[in-house]
């Protein structure tokens, strides 16, 4: 069977809700009900911050409830803040035309945030990928922004995303009395982690079994796409999470002293490598066994492991189950 190029598992372009993914959401509907200007999404790499970004983005566009201008920016890094800069970006982000000096470009910004928010029961949301490459001034030229926006009765909701170090900046705003940015941006949090348990893995390949489907409006869904003989027979990804996790927890070598934690990225790797590898697109099997998933954990960022933390860690994690 020839490679359908459009279908989802083939570019990527899927979203999965998975528990930490509600969770998150979670978080930022808790601003709209409580009035809270900002809160912040942190973890490690490779959690799925990014992608968490695009579905909690995709359930407000489409949600009455929380209706607000939905807008998305990424930052880069940066030695030194300049107003200019800063404001020249999110304009450019807008799809905004950005000329002139940092006044006529702040001003321009404002009116483009209150034009947009008036479509929306004038709110505006702001989502910063990459937040952790915030520097303090910056985090001053948004607090500038808001406060002109709430002037003439705009109301801007911001959302931080990035590594652990947002909870270090907090620590820090709170140590030398910032507590005017801490307010403002960081008064909610939600640590993105890695997948800890059988149960995780099962939820999230549930989703590849029942709810995601492919073309929209019909019922099949991913798994059975790919694995149709095996999926009218009654079989399952979800049945087998355990027996992934054990094929992880026996074969990767994870830090000394550290629980099983396993990155979003990489479980869809996986999941995406034994569908494209053994499905009807591939060497069409009838089913995977564990020794096709043995197999795709080559795939992954995890492998890598031994090298990085070196032989001498045990390859048999503790699992905390």
């Amino acid at each position: 069977m020839n490679r359908n190029s459009s279908h989802p598992i083939n570019t990527g372009k899927y979203s999965i809700l998975t528990p930490q993914v509600k969770s998150a959401l979670e978080t930022v509907c808790s601003m709209f009900d409580y009035h809270i200007s900002g809160c912040m999404l942190y973890g490690e790499s490779r959690t799925g911050k990014t992608k968490a970004m695009h579905v909690i983005e995709d359930y407000l566009i489409s949600n009455s409830e929380y209706d607000a201008a939905v807008f998305e920016t990424t930052m880069s890094d940066h030695q030194r803040s300049s107003e200019k800069s800063f404001f020249k970006q999110l304009l450019l982000d807008l799809n905004y035309a950005a000329r002139g000096d940092a006044v006529d470009l702040r001003n321009r910004l404002i009116l483009a945030l209150q034009e947009e928010a008036s479509k929306h029961s004038d709110k505006v949301i702001m989502f910063v990928d990459e937040a952790n490459l915030l520097l303090e001034p910056d985090y001053h030229y948004l607090m500038d922004i808001y406060n002109r926006l709430s002037m003439v009765g705009t109301d801007m909701l911001t959302v931080l995303i990035g590594t652990k170090e947002l909870l270090l900046s907090r620590n820090v705003f709170a140590k030398i009395d910032k507590q005017q940015i801490i307010n403002r941006f960081m008064i909610f949090d939600y640590e993105f982690t890695g997948i800890k348990t059988p149960k995780e893995i099962q939820e999230i390949l549930m989703s590849y079994d029942y709810k995601s489907v492919y073309p929209e409006g019909t019922k099949m869904t991913f798994t059975r796409y790919f694995f149709p003989d095996a999926y009218d027979d009654g079989e399952r990804l979800s049945n087998y999470a355990k027996e992934l996790f054990e094929a992880v927890e026996e074969n990767i070598c994870f830090n000394k002293g550290e629980n099983i934690s396993i990155p979003m990225k990489d479980l869809t790797t996986m999941i995406e490598y034994v569908l494209k590898t053994y499905g009807v697109e591939g060497e069409s099997v009838y089913w995977p066994d564990i020794s096709k998933w043995k197999e795709s954990l080559n795939y992954t960022g995890m492998s890598n492991y031994e090298q990085i933390y070196g032989s001498q860690n045990n390859k048999k994690a503790k699992a905390t189950l």
